[in-house]
């Protein structure tokens, strides 16, 4: 059964489309809104799509009616669209790749005019639609909106220069119009004024009406190189006249300084003290702590060797390491106070706080933990984590540090510092004893459910009792992260795998394909012996997210597939379907990847009475045809197979009941025969 996530979404916004009424509007309406701000261009074009092919475009142009359900949602998306990066290619991407139920819009002279009567267009906007339909494959329709071109841009245009210098503006004229849909227009008049129906004399007072409406100091900057060319030049914060350094340049720039400077930086307190207050004294931010602090947890050994050799300065942050590159050996369990006193073998975080709180008494810790996220930051081992964690615990305490004051929610948060974030949750994953999510407040996991409890004593799996952690490292999954981030995965998988799967249901958000990936290869442990099987399939079936289904009859048959077809598993997943009350579902999967599992299965069931074996397989070929067919000649092929040949193949092959047989090799006959008759 082969899934895919964004072809399951774009069926599930075809479905939407063709069944929304004005009862269920809202609902509709909200669910599509969800399902194209989860995947984006994709999935907003489909719904276009589907929405033209919805609403019938040759009604009589005299006919006065309200718009149907689909005809609304159109109006609005329309609307919407006009103001998007995406709207060319989306319009264009209507008419290219019409759906096959799409028979009312005709590429002919009444184009553009049942178009703009069934979307109550502006000028503005049939404009729009115009200039954007010069881009599409269809040289028939290009040619149609070169020519309407010709007459709605010089009519629109006098339109604009005939409201100089009065309080009436034209409804849907070019006075109201947002800067990108103006933009957009004034690169089409501009750049040939002839091409689109306008005389120079034309051209010219519309630029001269522009530059009234707009003057320089008030021109969009999108506007300006199209509205006064002859004086376009860069903005003047832009040129080295303008003001200094940002502040995130300067709190990088006193990083350095400290890497320059070394482990005597913090060799004792009054040392300390003296360098941060020649750093900045009582205005060093929180940005800068971090900064340094991201120095630290880098260069905590080999800074005496010199940063030019092992790029262990400002700006090298390694890469993202492999599992199993945390050392334990060598690295003080409580992390972080470094070599004692003046030695210089080390960063002493506990010299940098007490310096810092004499030289910033009311400094703000919980701010440090927000500005972690920079480009400089990366953790490359467990004494980069023991540094980091010693020193924000300690900062905290002069507040008095408990665990619940702990900025946690900062960890949790997207940074923008993918990477950075990435070998923070890996680091703190695979060294427990120096800091564990399970102290801190987060949304756990409810577990309250499973007939055997988790195990409670391991911080290794306490963490993956984090609803939060869950979900960012699926987020993260998407960023470029997702070999890494499934190696991480592996240790719930093997060793807690029951509240890995309520996690992954549990959590809000997309099915990403990290998601879905491990549902699906979860599932056949609780398809084998597992304590708490029944419970966890019965939740992961119910569970409310109908995403989840098709994952679930995906990983049967996947597990089904790998155990070359065994009947054992194939009697559990009837076993299975059959608490469930899933079995119809299942047999009626459509694609034919599937084909021989339903099929197998649908056997199986008829032999215990579930199913009229006959009927369903009546139906199958009546729905599929000859796909269908062949799947069940393969699939005979396969279970009754030529009584001479190999001893070995043969003792694997589980012959079919004599009845089941019968009753295949009957409903292929009448298949054959009707075509035969045809």
């Amino acid at each position: 059964m082969n899934l895919d996530s964004l072809s399951f979404t774009l069926s599930q916004i075809s479905y939407s489309v063709a069944t929304l009424t004005k009862k269920n509007y809202k609902q509709v309406v909200e669910d599509l809104t969800k399902l194209v701000s989860l995947h984006g261009l994709e999935a907003d074009r489909h719904l276009l799509q589907c929405l033209f092919s919805s609403v019938d475009f040759s009604e009589s142009t005299n006919k006065i009616s309200a718009p149907s359900p689909q005809n609304q949602v159109l109006l609005e998306h329309c609307f919407n669209l006009l103001n998007k990066p995406s709207l060319v290619s989306a319009v264009c991407y209507i008419t290219d790749n019409p759906l096959v139920n799409h028979k009312t819009l005709k590429v002919n002279q009444q184009f553009f005019q049942q178009l703009s009567k069934c979307l109550r267009l502006s000028a503005v906007q049939e404009v729009v639609f115009a200039l954007a339909f010069r881009h599409s494959s269809n040289s028939e329709l290009v040619s149609l909106a070169q020519s309407h071109l010709r007459t709605s841009v010089p009519a629109l245009v006098q339109s604009y220069i005939d409201t100089e210098g009065s309080s009436r503006q034209h409804e849907g004229g070019l006075h109201e119009t947002t800067p990108e849909v103006l933009h957009l227009i004034l690169s089409a008049i501009l750049k040939n004024p002839k091409e689109v129906g306008l005389t120079n004399e034309v051209h010219l007072a519309f630029l001269k009406t522009l530059q009234k409406d707009f003057p320089k100091e008030r021109v969009p900057v999108v506007l300006a190189p199209l509205a006064y060319s002859e004086h376009c030049e860069l903005a003047p914060e832009m040129t080295s006249d303008g003001p200094g350094l940002s502040g995130g340049i300067l709190d990088t720039s006193i990083a350095d300084l400290v890497t320059e400077i070394g482990y005597s930086f913090t060799s004792s307190v009054e040392e300390c003290r003296a360098n941060l207050l020649k750093l900045g004294g009582r205005d060093i931010s929180a940005s800068v702590v971090a900064r340094v602090l991201a120095v630290m947890c880098r260069t905590h050994t080999g800074l005496e060797d010199g940063i030019s050799g092992g790029g262990a300065g400002a700006g090298g942050g390694g890469g993202i390491q492999t599992p199993g590159a945390f050392s334990k050996g060598g690295a003080d369990g409580r992390g972080g106070s470094g070599g004692g006193g003046g030695s210089g073998a080390t960063w002493n975080v506990d010299v940098f706080v007490q310096a810092l709180k004499e030289v910033v008494p009311s400094f703000q810790w919980n701010s440090v933990v927000a500005e972690l996220d920079h480009p400089e930051f990366i953790l490359k081992d467990r004494q980069g984590l023991c540094i980091l964690i010693n020193t924000l615990r300690q900062g905290l305490q002069t507040f008095g540090f408990h665990p619940e004051t702990f900025p946690i929610d900062q960890f949790y948060k997207r940074w923008s510092n993918v990477e950075g974030q990435f070998s923070l949750m890996q680091s703190i994953l695979k060294n427990p004893d120096v800091f564990c999510f399970a102290d801190y407040s987060c949304v756990p996991v409810a577990v309250d459910v499973l007939k055997t409890p988790p195990e409670q004593d391991s911080k290794e799996l306490a963490n993956w009792r984090s609803l939060n952690l869950v979900e960012l490292l699926l987020s993260l999954s998407e960023c470029g992260l997702y070999s890494h981030v499934q190696e991480l995965f592996k240790i719930p998988v093997h060793s807690c795998p029951d509240v890995l799967v309520l996690a992954l249901l549990q959590i809000s958000g997309p099915v990403t394909l990290l998601r879905q990936e491990l549902l699906t290869n979860l599932i056949p442990i609780f398809l084998g012996n597992h304590p708490n099987s029944a419970i966890i399939l019965h939740h992961a079936w119910h569970t409310q997210n109908i995403n989840i289904k098709p994952i679930i009859m995906h990983a049967m048959a996947e597990w089904y597939v790998r155990g070359d077809c065994d009947q054992t598993r194939l009697s559990r997943i009837l076993d299975v379907a059959q608490d469930l009350k899933a079995l119809s579902m299942l047999l009626n999967a459509q694609s034919a990847q599937s084909y021989p599992f339903i099929i197998d299965l649908a056997c199986l069931a008829s032999r215990r009475e579930y199913l009229k074996l006959e009927k369903w397989l009546s139906d199958k070929i009546g729905e599929h045809g000859e796909t269908f067919v062949m799947a069940c000649v393969k699939f005979l092929h396969r279970r009754c197979p030529p009584q001479i040949g190999k001893e070995d193949t043969l003792a694997k092959v589980v012959p079919l009941p004599t009845e089941t047989l019968t009753t295949m090799v009957v409903c292929l006959q009448r298949y054959f025969l009707t075509v035969a008759l045809w």
